[in-house]
């Protein structure tokens, strides 16, 4: 089996052949997709099975820090021998090498929950104070998993440099409310990565003193969000 990152001719007619069989047969339904999709070398992988023959592939989007895949498909007669894993395995290695730290996808159908989940996936858990992954429009499972070792939060007290993150919208935080996560940023050996909603609080103390008290999308320290993940690797 190999991996390749670059979109070539025959290998995207093989897998154009075969997902049309597929949607005839009621088999998959990524044709559409697969037809109206422009490939580049930084949105494409494809799975080549010994007989020179493109057997799966991944759509995803590079947005440097974190990325986004959006559609994993493997030919019908060669799933559930791992080979998902392999190409998941590979990408996420590639897409480490560039400077992504983490992942995001939307689990479109929800039976493909499990699969993600087996690969390391977690569930947004605070989707109830996000402003868009609770609405209506969002009806599939919002998955995320770090590829990078990142700094765990603490329930250390009296920390003199810290990250504190509250998980709602700022005008919802009451004066004396405890922040949901704490991380100890005294020595930012690893980044800290986590899913939020750009509206949360976040607050920045530095030698005791609060440097920035507000929301993450006003936050410039270092950080790095679009509405889907706070990523902090450096303070400024």
């Amino acid at each position: 089996m190999r991996v390749i990152y670059t979109p070539e001719k025959r290998y995207l007619e093989q897998l154009e052949n075969w997902l049309l069989e597929e949607k005839n047969n009621n088999l998959s339904n990524f044709y559409q997709n697969f037809i109206n999709e422009e490939y580049t070398d930084d949105n494409f992988v494809c799975l080549v099975n010994d007989n020179d023959e493109a057997i799966g592939y991944m759509d995803y989007t590079f947005c440097n820090e974190y990325s986004s895949l959006n559609i994993a498909i493997i030919k019908n007669e060669y799933k559930g021998k791992g080979y998902c894993k392999l190409l998941f395995e590979s990408l996420s290695e590639h897409l480490a090498n560039k400077g992504t730290m983490a992942l995001k996808l939307f689990c479109e159908p929800s039976s493909s929950k499990m699969v993600w989940v087996k690969l390391g996936f977690q569930e947004f858990k605070e989707i109830e104070n996000h402003q868009f992954l609770k609405s209506k429009n969002f009806k599939h499972n919002w998955l995320y998993k770090t590829i990078k070792p990142s700094l765990s939060p603490t329930e250390a007290q009296n920390i003199e440099n810290k990250i504190e993150l509250w998980t709602n919208d700022e005008y919802k935080i009451n004066e004396d409310e405890k922040p949901t996560y704490t991380w100890d940023i005294t020595s930012l050996h690893a980044p800290i990565i986590y899913p939020v909603d750009r509206n949360w609080k976040i607050r920045l103390t530095q030698n005791n003193k609060v440097t920035y008290d507000g929301k993450i999308k006003r936050f410039g320290s270092g950080s790095f969000d679009r509405g889907d993940f706070l990523i902090i690797n450096k303070l400024e």
